[in-house]
């Protein structure tokens, strides 16, 4: 990540709500503010990288949408390029000069070339050809450029979106569900590509349901329930904020530690066996003594492991993880939204 010492853009008090149509016969045209986004702060660097992860339907493609100039705005406090702006309609316009914007789907297909395909759309915006070749190499598809859309990949259809997104050579990128679709291996490289974006001093936002995917790449996270960003920041930050605690993780051979030695060592938990071996995993750790540990039971692995961002979204949630809509363990957290005093709905 680049030095994170400007403030490219910060928003604060943001709200925006969709309006649905509920017509009576006095007023035929009327609409009532629906589900949205409220009272959003996000300050965004030159050079970072934010996860913005929460529930389904916590508003994080409103947010993007918003970030990009796509919605405007209700109301607004922003700070852009040093510059105060609090009309909608303004910043809106300022927001789509210095962002690009990767929507989650983007349907690539037909036998035109890649090079025909971003072609139009530099045209629309005054991109000259030159500059399109040196984006397509940026992200790979330089020696690809004659290939049709229907000849490619998940990946390679990705990395065509993330071009067009650049075109504009934008502040801030953001990506609402880049990972879509992606095997490990593309997965990889499209995290290596925005590695380097960032390196560059692009600052990019993430949205993803998959979060295993943001580990390691974000510099910040940004945890989002129903419209409201109930927190931001790093990610041992966050666990201290939340009381979620490192864990450390025993594996082994043989026999496994009994329940009394286990609760000699202030150790709560019991291991699971498997056909290899067992595994035990605790957040008790002040009296365990790893040398007397391994004089009674053959130990091949040992290690802390901080808390995984599926950890954080449910204790910062306080949601069973079936209602965050995710296939997860949960593990035991609290109700910790009143941290963050989130109204109920």
């Amino acid at each position: 990540m680049a030095k994170a010492s400007e403030c490219i853009l910060r928003i604060s008090d943001a709200n925006f709500s969709y309006k649905l149509a509920k017509p009576t016969l006095k007023n035929p045209f009327r609409k009532l503010p629906a589900a949205g986004i409220r009272e959003i702060e996000i300050p965004i660097f030159s050079g970072e990288i934010i996860g913005l992860v929460g529930p389904n339907g916590a508003g994080k493609s409103t947010l993007l949408k918003s970030l990009v100039g796509i919605n405007k705005f209700d109301s607004v406090t922003a700070t852009i390029e040093g510059l105060d702006e609090s009309n909608p309609d303004k910043l809106a316009q300022k927001l789509r000069e210095i962002t690009g914007h990767m929507p989650e789907q983007v349907r690539w297909q037909g036998s035109k070339s890649i090079h025909a395909a971003i072609n139009e759309i530099g045209m629309m915006i005054g991109v000259a050809d030159k500059k399109l070749k040196g984006v397509l190499d940026l992200v790979g598809l330089g020696t690809r450029e004659s290939e049709s859309l229907d000849s490619l990949s998940q990946g390679m259809r990705q990395r065509l979106s993330l071009a067009c997104a650049l075109l504009s050579s934008p502040k801030i990128l953001v990506l609402d569900e880049p990972f879509n679709g992606l095997d490990p291996v593309a997965s990889a490289a499209f995290k290596s590509l925005l590695s380097k974006l960032s390196k560059k001093g692009v600052s990019v936002i993430i949205s993803s349901h998959q979060l295993e995917t943001l580990e390691g790449v974000v510099d910040k996270l940004a945890l989002m329930h129903k419209g409201k960003i109930l927190a931001i920041s790093e990610h041992a930050q966050l666990a201290k904020l939340l009381g979620v605690k490192r864990k450390l993780v025993i594996r082994g051979e043989g026999e496994a530690p009994n329940k009394k030695f286990l609760s000699k060592n202030g150790i709560d938990e019991e291991p699971t066996i498997g056909k290899t071996g067992w595994k035990l995993e605790t957040t008790n750790t002040s009296k365990l003594d790893i040398k007397k540990f391994a004089e009674f039971y053959r130990i091949y692995h040992w290690a802390m492991e901080k808390p995984t961002l599926t950890q954080l979204l449910v204790a910062a949630t306080g949601l069973d993880p079936e209602e965050i809509g995710l296939q997860l363990v949960r593990e035991g957290s609290d109700d910790l939204s009143k941290i963050f005093q989130e109204e109920e709905e």
